[in-house]
């Protein structure tokens, strides 16, 4: 998800994955980090796009899908 977009239909959406389907995240936390992310700011736009590397990283770990490279 790109920082900015406004795409809150997108946002929803991946918290709903995270929170509800894989459990990988905690409401709160997809909300945040998420909104900040679809607004642009204000918040830590660099820290929710972070977060969200991580969920998709453990994601893919669980799942094991090792052809995707660490995020850094």
């Amino acid at each position: 998800m790109s920082k900015g977009t406004r795409n809150y239909e997108l946002a929803a959406t991946i918290a709903n994955a995270l929170v509800h389907h894989q459990q990988a995240a905690e409401v709160g936390d997809a909300l945040t980090y998420l909104t900040a992310l679809a607004d642009g700011g204000p918040g830590d736009t660099d820290a929710g796009e972070e977060w969200l590397n991580e969920q998709i990283w453990g994601i893919t770990q669980e799942l094991g899908d090792y052809s995707i490279t660490e995020p850094t």
